[in-house]
């Protein structure tokens, strides 16, 4: 991808490996990565610090537990400074940034259980969460569940749409990384929620149906077929 220039935080020991296996039921073997230091982390705060005020950090993926406290120190600075922050990892991390006024958390059905006190299993579990995670300070909370629905809650209200149809879903991966970047892509270009909700779902189904992440025409084909629903 011409057009992105990665900037590395380079740490001792190697990147791990992980393995998905696709097919009726995905299998995920996931190694575990090389240990960081406090000085890896001082590291990394050095390059957040070149952001901008309303600039988005997006913090995906595993955190180690043994490095969240000193995360939560970078992440809440960087919100003091104006930047918008996004997260898409391990309860833990968010639980500890629920109050801070999170941009938009992203979250899996299976993952949200952990953040509330109740059961969540149905569409209407999933609401409910959303809902009380954005009362409890969180910009915007988007939950996604691999049977295909996905829900935001808001400051515009509560909404729900279809991303996925379980019974021709080429590859999961990568599709709630789509969501996200899809949903973050068209709130910089219109800062309108639902039509960003809407572009994250188109993105995230594209990729669904792809062998790999999606290309731009295949995301602008389902950009047409995404019904964005107002649940209140």
């Amino acid at each position: 991808y011409q057009d992105i220039r990665p900037n590395f935080s380079y740490i001792d020991g190697n990147t791990r490996i992980n393995v998905k296996c696709n097919s009726t039921t995905d299998t995920n073997m996931n190694a575990c990565g090389p240990y960081i230091q406090d000085r890896d982390l001082d590291n990394l705060a050095g390059k957040l610090n070149t952001l901008y005020e309303n600039d988005v950090l997006v913090l995906a993926g595993n955190t180690p537990s043994y490095t969240v406290n000193h995360m939560v120190s970078i992440l809440k600075k960087l919100q003091a400074d104006g930047i918008k922050v996004v997260l898409d990892t391990d309860a833990e991390l968010v639980k500890k940034m629920l109050s801070t006024k999170l941009f938009l958390l992203k979250t899996t059905k299976e993952e949200v259980r952990a953040l509330v006190s109740y059961p969540v299993e149905t569409t209407e579990d999933m609401v409910r969460a959303a809902k009380d995670l954005h009362a409890q300070g969180v910009e915007n909370v988007m939950i996604l569940d691999i049977s295909g629905h996905a829900v935001l809650a808001s400051k515009e209200g509560t909404f729900q749409c279809e991303v996925l149809d379980p019974t021709t879903i080429v590859n999961t991966v990568g599709t709630g990384d789509s969501l996200v970047a899809g949903f973050l892509m068209e709130y910089n270009r219109s800062r309108n929620i639902v039509d960003s909700f809407r572009f994250g779902a188109s993105c995230g189904s594209a990729t669904a149906y792809s062998k790999g992440l999606a290309t731009r025409e295949k995301i602008e084909s389902f950009s047409n077929s995404v019904e964005v629903r107002k649940i209140d």
